[in-house]
Formats: C-alpha cells, structure tokens, sequence
C-alpha cells in the first residue's frame, strides 16, 4: 500500500472519505501504473497534468452545477480515481466501493481535479476547474445533465 504522507489530492480525497464513512483503497503503484496506462490506451486524453481533459467523442456538463451530484447518475460499482500525472500523485489510483459516493466525498474536500474510470474501463470522466469531461459507457448515463445534448 502507497505511503499515505507522500500523496497530495489522493491523500485529500482519502481523508474526505474517511470523514464521511467512505471506504476507499488505494492500489499498489504498479496496479495503479498498469490500471491508468490501459485506460489512457483505450480513451486517449487530451491532457493528464494541469487542466485535464479528453479529446474524441465527448460530452461536458457544467462544474458549477454538477460537481457534487453528477456522480449520482454513475452505476453503483466499484469506480477508480486518478489524479494529476506529473506529481504527487502520479500513478495512484484510489478504489471506491460505489461510485455514486463520490460527489459526497468531494463535498468534504478542497477542490480538486480527477479521472473517474470503473473496472472494467468502460467510460473515462475529467473533472478539471471549469467542466466534467465523459466519454464511453458513462455518456449514456450523465447525457441527460449535458447542456449540448
């Protein structure tokens, strides 16, 4: 297991979640290195460091509106949260056990930018400073949040 103090937002998201009785797990850095790498071979993104965001046949749903809820309308599986590649945090990948919780962990902390995957690869989310970037699985679920539907 990753040592906890040498995280940044994953450490933020983990205590966020511990606070609201979220259990979380964070995978090994070779799982979490083999795990972001197969995701980003099959959903390309546009950017893994600064704003992040995808490229292809995405939609976009507001922050502002949906930071906190959009996660609601995801399945409730297991999710994969990833962050930032350049720092910290580069290559940590954090398991939820419900991907509808995240909204709710991330109301408990400071503002974040982060992927979103499930197990199975099937959708790819960005969430960066301004929007909620969907591609895959996921873009039938949030589609009805989409402003250019």
């Amino acid at each position: 297991m990753e040592s906890l103090h040498k995280l940044g937002a994953a450490l933020e998201f983990i205590k966020a979640a511990n606070l609201v009785g979220v259990r979380t797990e964070v995978l090994s850095r070779e799982e979490g290195c083999k795990f972001i790498g197969a995701t980003f071979r099959k959903f390309p993104p546009h950017k893994t460091t600064g704003h992040l965001s995808l490229r292809g046949e995405i939609i976009t749903i507001p922050l502002e509106k949906y930071e906190y809820t959009y996660s609601e309308e995801l399945n409730a599986t297991p999710a994969y949260v990833f962050f930032d590649q350049s720092g910290l945090d580069k290559n940590v990948v954090i398991r939820i056990g419900n991907a509808q919780k995240i909204g709710i962990v991330l109301k408990e902390a400071f503002g974040m930018e982060y992927f979103v995957s499930d197990e199975n690869i099937s959708y790819l989310i960005a969430v960066n400073w301004y929007a909620i970037e969907i591609t895959g699985k996921a873009k039938e679920l949030l589609a009805s949040l989409s402003e250019s539907k």
